[in-house]
C-alpha cells in the first residue's frame, strides 16, 4: 500500500489527496498476473471543508472518486526514469549546497499528471553555515567575531541565494526532460514537490516548494517554441 498525501500546506485547493493500493500479484499458467491498482482521490478543498464541518460524511463520500487501473508498464518505466534523472541532476555531484537525497519517487494521477516527491538538504560545509553565522572572515584571512544580527543576515542571504539557484535548477530539469513523459495528456502536469531540511534560519528559505508545469508548455519548450524565460512565466511555484 502506498499513500501519497498532497493535502499539505502550500498546494492549491484543487490538488488531491490520493491513496493508491496495489496487490503483489500472482501466477497463472506460468505467467505472473499483476493485481489492478485502486486509486481513491479527493480534492484538498473538500478535505478542508470536511474537517471544518462544512460537509457531512455522506456529502464528503460523494465527492471521493474511485478509479481502478491495470499496470501501465510504459508510464511506470518513464516515471522511474524521470525520478532517476531528477536525483542525478540535482544530486551532490552537481550541487554544492542543496541536493537531492537520491530517493525521489513519483506517481501518476489521471487528469492531474506526473507527481514527483523529493527530499533535499544542505550539504557539506553549507550544512553548518548557520551554526557559525557569528564568525566572519576578514579580508586578511583572520576570523573575527561580529554582531550576531549582522552575521545572521549574511548567512540568511547566502542560504536564500542557494535556495533560489536550486529551485531554478529543478525547473530546468523539468523543462529539459518533462517532455519525455509522452503518455501525459497536454493538459496534465509534471510537478515536483521538494521538502527541504537542515538548519534553515529566517524566512528567506521555506520548508519546501512545489514546481508544476503543464505538459503542453513543456512540449512547446522542447520544440523551441518557448524560451526558458517564457516557460518560467507559465510555471507555477508554490512555497510552504
Amino acid at each position: 500500500t502506498v499513500v501519497v498525501d498532497l493535502g499539505r500546506r502550500g498546494l492549491g485547493e484543487f490538488w488531491p489527496l490520493a491513496v493508491s493500493t496495489e496487490g503483489k500479484g500472482y501466477r497463472r499458467a506460468n505467467r505472473r498476473e499483476t493485481a489492478n491498482t485502486l486509486e481513491v482521490t479527493a480534492l484538498r478543498r473538500d478535505i478542508i471543508d470536511y474537517r471544518k464541518g462544512k460537509l457531512t460524511d455522506a456529502q464528503f463520500r460523494k465527492r471521493i472518486s474511485f478509479h481502478e487501473k491495470g499496470e501501465d508498464k510504459i508510464t511506470s518505466r518513464n516515471m522511474a526514469v524521470m525520478a532517476k534523472i531528477l536525483d542525478t541532476a540535482l544530486g551532490q555531484e552537481h550541487h554544492q549546497a542543496f541536493s537531492s537525497d537520491g530517493e525521489t519517487r513519483g506517481t501518476y494521477l489521471k487528469g492531474l499528471g506526473a507527481l514527483f516527491f523529493m527530499h533535499a538538504s544542505l550539504q557539506g560545509q553549507y550544512s553548518v553555515l548557520p551554526l557559525f553565522s557569528q564568525l566572519h572572515r576578514t579580508k586578511s584571512g583572520h576570523a573575527a567575531v561580529v554582531r550576531a544580527g549582522e552575521a545572521e543576515e549574511e548567512s540568511e542571504a547566502d542560504l536564500e541565494e542557494m535556495y533560489h539557484t536550486f529551485r531554478d535548477d529543478v525547473l530546468e530539469v523539468i523543462a529539459d526532460y518533462g517532455h519525455t513523459l509522452r503518455k501525459l495528456a497536454p493538459t496534465e502536469y509534471v510537478a515536483v514537490s521538494v521538502d527541504l531540511s537542515g538548519p534553515l534560519p529566517g524566512q528567506g528559505v521555506p520548508r519546501g516548494f512545489l514546481v508544476s508545469a503543464q505538459k503542453r508548455e513543456l512540449d512547446k519548450y522542447s520544440r523551441g517554441q518557448l524560451t526558458l524565460a517564457q516557460l518560467r512565466d507559465k510555471v507555477s511555484f508554490q512555497e510552504y
